[in-house]
Order: C-alpha cells, then structure tokens, then sequence
C-alpha cells in the first residue's frame, strides 16, 4: 500500500504541470500529453537494466521515435518551410509515425 502511495506522489508530482495547463479544446494539448507520458516511457525504458527481452532495442527506438515526432507536433514549427503543402505533409508524415507506431507496436511496450 505505500508503495502505491509512493507511486501515486510521484505521478501527481510530474503531471501535476500538464495537467494544470490541458484544455479541452484544442489536439495541442493532446498531443502535449501523450509526449509526456512517451517521454516518461522512454526514461523507464532506458534506466532499466534488470529485465530485457529479444526486440527491446527495436521497441526502444520506436518509443524515442514516437516521442521525436510528438515533440515537432508540439513544437509546431512546420510554419518555416516555404509554402503550405510543405507545411502540412510534414505536419501529417509525424502524425502518421505516431499513429502507424502505436497501432503496429503499443502492445509490445510492457515490462
């Protein structure tokens, strides 16, 4: 039951900023959220050393990829290429590594 207590600390402590700032009406926000949670995967996944599976550095690299591609989305800087099209083919070749990725690897990405 502590350990959950610990847990539950630790959770409010690191989304407490995300959470504070969401809105519900705006994908940016959305966005801001799954980056977080991704990052917080990525750290875990690279700090644990005591369990490996054959494809964990695959699943390692899918992760980090997910979470580069939710970072341009959230940066939204797709607005310094020369013209529209440009703009939103690049918006959506990210939106399409996250979501392809999820829907192809999410339930490998357990420990």
């Amino acid at each position: 039951m502590l350990q959950k207590i610990k847990q539950g600390i630790r959770n409010w402590i690191s989304w407490g900023k995300v959470i504070w700032e969401d809105r519900d009406y705006d994908y940016y926000y959305l966005l801001k959220i799954l980056h977080h949670k991704i990052s917080r995967m990525e750290k875990r996944w690279e700090t644990r050393h005591d369990w490996a599976y054959e494809g964990q550095d695959k699943d390692l690299l899918n992760i980090m990829r997910v979470k580069d591609a939710l970072e341009r989305l959230v940066e939204d800087e797709y607005w310094t290429v020369a013209n529209f099209e440009e703009e939103s083919r690049r918006k959506q070749y990210d939106l399409d590594i996250v979501t392809e990725t999820l829907n192809k690897e999410m339930f490998k990405w357990w420990d």
